[in-house]
């Protein structure tokens, strides 16, 4: 059974998208259940200081994976 958190970003995924001309983009899959998860992100950079200004992703697999996808972006944007 999954967390009421998990199904909420299964449900209502954040930061779904591209991002164009992005500062970096991953890709990421599992060749055991076929999940991709393709990460877009922006970088601001203010002198020495970086962070991440904007971040979407493309996941194509199952509810768990796009749950991380989502939840991960939420955790990371603005570091």
């Amino acid at each position: 059974m999954y967390s009421q958190k998990v199904i909420d970003h299964f449900s209502n995924p954040r930061n779904v998208g591209t991002i164009e001309n992005a500062d970096g983009v991953g890709e990421i899959g599992n060749v055991t259940c076929g999940d991709i998860m393709r990460i877009y992100i922006k970088v601001d950079k203010n002198g020495d200081e970086e962070r991440i200004d904007d971040i979407r992703f493309q996941t194509f697999g199952c509810g768990a994976a796009v749950a991380t996808s989502s939840i991960v972006t939420e955790m990371v944007k603005g570091m």
